[in-house]
């Protein structure tokens, strides 16, 4: 049987968002609406398009992770439950007089997120058979990637599908090491409201460079215009011991410049891997990285 990260590199893996409420955006003017708020290019998605994108403060404070799929008539949003009270609420303060109507239907739909180069073709094939309110191709790893709103009551009939038809489905840590070794945080676990766009490392994954206004777009540019920021997301490998517990520091010359903030061992690497949130003054040093009583080295996505 192929293994869960095969599988996200030659095929499809099935991720079960359970920790995903939905918002539903209609009316004529739901993408102009939407395109002057979030981060990323909603105005030209069309059915079966969506895109990866951040709520931000005027501050460019992350507000909240989305995933947005577009059908004929809706947008559908996929959001962290942690994050979806601030979301709703955000967005209803920013309806005024445009023809566009925000509804929560967490209750109606689940969400499922393929993750691999074949992710778009199943995904098209199960959508063809019903259940499926939208989907949408969403790289988020650079493998290639899938994003599905199903129907709640038909979201097991459609996992039974995609495996049949030659996805993987995860077990519970798999999602953890693929976003590990593909240099992916998620938030709330590797960074949340005091992180803006660069610090998460985000700015290059679910920022539009080509857009027009967005909430928080002015301190966005300034930020990528000066260059530097304190801290970033990183990925770091340890030549070798036990995974660490998140929190524990990374330390360079006796000194605390960061902490881990997600960890899991990969079949893809020597020792364990780590995200951390890691003082930029650190990366641009020679002196070594340590985590406990090993050495850690920064390292590119894993292939």
């Amino acid at each position: 049987m192929m293994s869960p990260s095969e599988a996200a590199r030659s095929a499809a893996l099935i991720i079960e968002k359970g920790d995903f409420c939905t918002l539903v955006v209609s009316g004529s003017e739901r993408r102009e609406w939407l395109n002057g708020i979030v981060t990323a290019e909603v105005r030209g998605l069309e059915a079966s398009q969506g895109v990866f994108s951040l709520l931000l403060t005027k501050q460019a404070k992350i507000v909240s992770e989305l995933t947005i799929a577009a059908s004929a008539d809706e947008l559908y949003i996929g959001v962290p439950a942690s994050t979806l009270q601030s979301v709703k609420a955000m967005l209803e303060g920013l309806l005024i007089m445009e023809d566009a109507e925000l509804a929560d239907r967490s209750a109606d739909f689940a969400w499922l997120m393929l993750h691999g180069p074949r992710a778009l073709e199943l995904a098209e094939a199960v959508h063809r058979n019903g259940g499926v309110a939208a989907m949408a191709p969403i790289d988020w790893t650079g493998l290639g990637g899938a994003a599905i709103a199903v129907q709640r009551d038909e979201r097991a009939k459609l996992i039974d599908a995609l495996v049949s038809n030659g996805a993987v489905r995860s077990m519970p840590d798999d999602w953890l090491k693929l976003r590990i070794e593909r240099g992916l945080p998620a938030y709330g676990v590797d960074y949340d409201s005091h992180d803006n766009p660069h610090e998460a490392s985000l700015e290059r994954r679910a920022i539009s460079w080509t857009k027009g206004c967005y909430l928080g777009q002015e301190a966005v540019y300034m930020q990528d215009l000066r260059g530097k920021v304190k801290r970033r997301i990183v990925v770091l490998g340890l030549e070798a011991g036990e995974v660490p517990e998140p929190g524990t520091p990374v330390e360079q010359a006796g000194k605390t410049v960061g902490d881990v903030t997600s960890a899991a061992r990969s079949e893809r690497a020597a020792g364990p891997l780590v995200l951390a949130r890691l003082s930029t003054r650190a990366l641009e040093s020679d002196a070594p990285l340590t985590i406990g009583a090993s050495v850690a080295r920064p390292l590119d996505p894993l292939p």
